[in-house]
């Protein structure tokens, strides 16, 4: 779907013969090479295509987002700075430029974009969340719940919302009413794994330990090379009195 969306757009121009046969046969490679994991593949079909039509802002978009996924962070960016010359008003390129902003320790830029993906798009969940987590970083919790409730008015059966409360609730040290929000989080999207690992900190602190080591071993499934996670799951052991196990996932936490 995103192959077709990307390619009707640049379709939309007047452009047409072997050169968008030559385009099409380009864009299927990019596919191709990222369903693949072969990114340094699809920058290069993506940059042939943009050999032959400079002009589009979905392409150059689409090549932005493949450098910053191999670290190319000052291409990326140029990338998506020329996409937005060409789509001013797409929020899905500011949340690209955002993102890569907040990488980058450009705070100030990262929120201008993400404000601006929600002026757009005012129920964007990814634009709110990232909102919400950016209030609480600067330690503004009212402005946080806000961001997160709205995403629940938007979407009441969106889990973010409810995670994302859930970490003011731990914050504010109500853990009850923490642990209710990441279950409800977790209840609606069972894959939410950020929200299963709070969840997990928040029953480790309540003193459910074996709850905890549940969530943190579920969690260690999907992300076995997660450094925090073996240390908490280590600390969860020492309470269970499992110290060899427990010593066990401090080493691999410190190898990690």
């Amino acid at each position: 779907m995103r192959k077709l969306i990307l390619f009707a757009g640049i379709m939309a121009a007047p452009f047409v013969g072997c050169f968008s046969q030559n385009i099409e046969k380009l864009i299927d490679t990019s596919f191709v090479c990222i369903e693949s994991g072969n990114y340094v593949c699809a920058e290069e079909a993506l940059k042939k295509a943009l050999h032959i039509y400079p002009q589009s802002g979905q392409l150059l978009a689409s090549l932005a987002n493949i450098q910053a996924k191999l670290g190319k962070k000052d291409e990326a960016l140029l990338a998506y700075c020329a996409a937005l010359v060409r789509l001013p008003d797409d929020a899905t390129v500011l949340l690209g430029r955002a993102a890569l902003y907040a990488e980058m320790d450009s705070m100030n830029a990262s929120v201008a974009d993400y404000r601006a993906a929600a002026a757009i798009e005012p129920d964007n969940e990814q634009a709110l969340y990232a909102l919400g987590l950016i209030a609480i970083e600067q330690k503004d919790t009212a402005m946080a719940r806000s961001y997160f409730e709205r995403i629940m008015q938007a979407s009441p059966q969106n889990a973010s919302g409810y995670a994302g409360l859930g970490m003011l609730h731990r914050l504010s040290g109500d853990l009850n009413q923490a642990e209710a929000f990441f279950s409800e989080a977790l209840r609606l999207t069972p894959s939410y794994a950020s929200a299963r690992l709070q969840r997990a900190e928040v029953y480790f602190e309540l003193n459910k330990n074996n709850k905890a080591l549940e969530d943190v071993n579920a969690y260690l499934q999907l992300f076995p090379s997660d450094k925090y996670a073996y240390l908490l799951r280590g600390k969860i052991k020492l309470q269970l009195w499992e110290k060899d196990s427990a010593d066990s996932d401090f080493q691999k936490a410190n190898e990690l």
